[in-house]
């Protein structure tokens, strides 16, 4: 057992030895973002909504101003729509019906950005990649407003959309540093999807993500 306790100890102390070598900051990161999608002729006219994100992100130092920056994220994205119809009672009287949709999904993002910064202590930063999604779920609720009634319908639909979804990313903001290894992180990013996320047989149109977020971030420095 001392003997495993020993390997054990040494083996840390190799692995922070290698991370501290190679320049790794480690963080946490929550975004709420501004999302919504793009979509043709038959699927238009969407509104954004607020969602949440929220993760772990990875920085890998290439030289002194720049960086591989990585994050994971359980990432919340969806749209609102809002519109008009016309109906007809059993009496032949026309009615007008609000119908509101929202469509939810979750996903598992990935962003991958080459990063730059400007500055010494305050530190400006900018970045420009890619980032890619993998579908854990998508829900579509709507809501029919009559004079006389209100119906509502919540469902599940991941089947009629792509599990994958990918764009590009861009970024920008501010790092300040709390020490020598805390620092923590502040801007803007924008995702901009360029993969229709539809299969061919929903509503025969095309759908596109994209978001403006407040990425907010605590990072442990490995190195000095």
């Amino acid at each position: 057992m001392k003997h495993l306790f020993h390997s054990v100890l040494a083996l840390l102390t190799i692995s922070a030895s290698t991370i501290a070598q190679k320049k790794i900051e480690l963080g946490v990161v929550v975004r709420p973002a501004s999302t919504t999608v793009r979509g043709n002729d038959n699927l238009k006219d969407f509104t954004s909504v607020v969602k949440w994100s929220c993760g772990l992100q990875a920085i890998y130092g290439l030289g002194k101003k720049t960086a591989i920056h990585a994050t994971l994220l359980y990432d919340l994205k969806g749209s609102y729509q809002s519109s008009t119809m016309s109906y007809m009672d059993a009496l032949d009287n026309t009615f007008t019906a609000n119908v509101d949709l929202n469509t939810d999904f979750a996903y598992v993002t990935l962003p991958i950005l080459f990063r730059g910064e400007i500055g010494s202590t305050l530190k400006l930063e900018y970045g420009v990649g890619f980032y890619v999604s993998y579908l854990l779920e998508q829900r579509t609720k709507i809501k029919v407003t009559i004079p006389t009634d209100t119906f509502v319908t919540d469902a599940e639909g991941s089947d009629q959309f792509k599990t994958l979804d990918g764009g590009a990313s861009v970024s920008i903001g501010i790092a300040i540093p709390l020490s020598d290894s805390f620092h923590l992180r502040a801007g803007l990013d924008g995702n901009f999807g360029l993969i229709d996320v539809t299969e061919k047989s929903y509503l025969g149109s095309s759908l596109f993500h994209q978001s403006l977020g407040l990425n907010c971030s605590l990072s442990y420095r490995f190195w000095h």
